[in-house]
């Protein structure tokens, strides 16, 4: 039981991780572009 809980723990902070990862990179890629169209 503790097994199977540790691993679904894991797997939600590594989808966690993974979906801070894409909203970092996509804020990323807004201001890179902001600050390539002078805005």
């Amino acid at each position: 039981m503790k097994v199977k809980l540790d691993f679904r723990t894991r797997y939600v902070s590594c989808c966690l991780n993974f979906e801070m990862k894409k909203i970092e990179k996509t804020i990323w890629k807004c201001q890179s572009s902001s600050v390539f169209l002078g805005i």
